[in-house]
């Protein structure tokens, strides 16, 4: 008798230590497809970074759909892990990122029927350094040079030299 008890028990172990790793699975699985990057960043990130959308307004750069920080320009998805996300989550944190983020739209929409695409005119027309451009062409400092073109206000030419400043630096 001992010793069928001592088989039913172990196949009710058994059947026990299944169960649960079933659940542990689907509550896993469950975990990486239920991902809400806004809980995510009011969890993890809020309290260094503050409010998502003013942080990647402020920081961070939308490059040609990637996203760039303002001291960070490599591997997002490496420097996120890095900061303690999981994996499942840092795709869905950096999608909230770029929703926010500076891009090269506006530059796109004002300057693109004269100048094309940032990136086409970074290449073809500037010379970027690390916190510096100069035009190719005449070398002049264009930092300087927007505050005079098209009337543009001394907010807008700042932006306008970070984006040109990000642009270059991503290639």
């Amino acid at each position: 008798m001992k010793r069928m008890t001592i088989s039913v028990k172990s196949g009710l172990m058994r059947a026990a230590a299944a169960a649960i790793a079933s659940l542990l699975w689907v509550s896993s699985a469950s975990a990486e497809s239920d991902v809400d990057p806004k809980a995510i960043w009011e969890r993890r990130c809020d309290q260094c970074h503050g409010d998502a959308a003013e942080f990647a307004h402020k920081r961070l750069w939308n490059i040609d759909g990637q996203l760039h920080g303002s001291r960070h320009a490599g591997d997002m998805h490496r420097f996120l892990g890095n900061h303690h996300l999981r994996v499942h989550e840092i795709e869905s944190v950096i999608q909230l990122l770029l929703a926010s983020s500076n891009s090269t739209a506006r530059f796109d929409a004002e300057c693109g029927s004269c100048h094309g695409s940032a990136s086409e005119f970074v290449e073809k027309s500037l010379w970027v350094r690390r916190d510096s451009i100069s035009g190719l062409g005449t070398g002049s400092d264009v930092a300087e040079f927007l505050l005079t073109h098209q009337d543009l206000s001394p907010e807008d030419a700042s932006f306008f030299f970070d984006l040109l400043l990000h642009v270059g630096n991503a290639r």
